[in-house]
């Protein structure tokens, strides 16, 4: 965190000024039907500070549990990993993939393939996740595209079938719930496409937070593996919710005028979320 250039002058100001954006997104985050548009500077900047963080942990412990599976853990110790993130916006899976990697203590690549609805609009902040890589983890050689791609729409998915085939692991985290609203139909049809097309070793990992649409979408997700030849369940939550405790330390000048405690700005204790992991044969 110390990227974000805590010893600025100009830092106080900056942080006070974007705690109307952290209100505004707290408000929108605790509807079920959740609606942001990041293409606002300050509502962008305020996701960076005060959710990005979080996101990454979340990453995080679902490699940690996913890894407790032998051939998960294989895949993710491969010297040369290609990942596809459906919706992932800024790419806090990459961060949280590389952090994870780093303990391997060798020389690795780690190529991220983002498809996103707002890719355009998340091109400086992949561009800060990149930046972000020397520091969290100088082992790795990290290279990342974006595309944009719209999940909600029938088909979407087929421009994207060359890097779904060839990557490694596929992670769709924090935008099931906006997904499955928008579009049930386009929704199921692209998912089966994406478990049809998944390689033969490779892992799917989904992900999202403690909304009602969650569990109902995971449990789907899970029909449709249970009938898909070839796909295994590595764990599933998707109807248990999981809750753990944050262990991401704010740096001071945030905690000071940002998050301050007050007035609703209060950081995030708890991370609450529902997961499945499936694994191709």
């Amino acid at each position: 965190m110390d990227s974000y250039g805590q010893n600025s002058r100009c830092m106080p100001s900056f942080l006070s000024g974007l705690q109307p954006a952290v209100k505004k997104l707290r408000q929108r985050y605790r509807t079920n039907n959740v609606q942001v548009d990041y293409g606002q500077p300050q509502i962008q900047a305020a996701y960076l500070l005060t959710y990005y963080p979080y996101y990454v942990q979340q990453t995080h412990h679902n490699l940690s549990l996913a890894s407790q599976h032998h051939h998960v853990a294989h895949l993710l110790r491969q010297r040369n990993l290609q990942v596809t993130l459906l919706g992932s916006g800024p790419m806090p899976e990459a961060a949280a993939l590389a952090t994870y990697r780093q303990k391997l203590q060798f020389a690795s690549s780690l190529k991220a393939i983002s498809y996103d609805l707002n890719v355009h609009q998340w091109h400086s902040a992949c561009q800060i996740t990149a930046r972000l890589m020397a520091d969290l983890a100088p082992n790795i050689t990290y290279k990342y595209e974006g595309h944009p791609l719209n999940l909600a729409q029938h088909h979407a998915l087929f421009p994207a079938q060359w890097n779904i085939q060839n990557s490694q692991l596929i992670i769709i985290q924090n935008c099931l719930n906006e997904i499955y609203r928008a579009n049930l139909g386009a929704f199921k049809q692209n998912m089966q496409f994406l478990m049809n097309n998944m390689a033969s070793g490779s892992a799917l990992l989904l992900s999202d937070l403690d909304y009602q649409q969650t569990s109902r979408c995971l449990q789907l997700l899970k029909q449709l593996a249970d009938a898909t030849p070839g796909i295994t369940t590595v764990f599933d939550h998707g109807d248990r919710l999981l809750k753990y405790e944050n262990s991401f330390s704010l740096p001071f000048s945030i905690r000071r005028h940002l998050l301050t405690g007050q007035n609703g700005l209060i950081p995030k204790k708890w991370i609450r979320q529902f997961s499945l992991c499936l694994l191709k044969q």
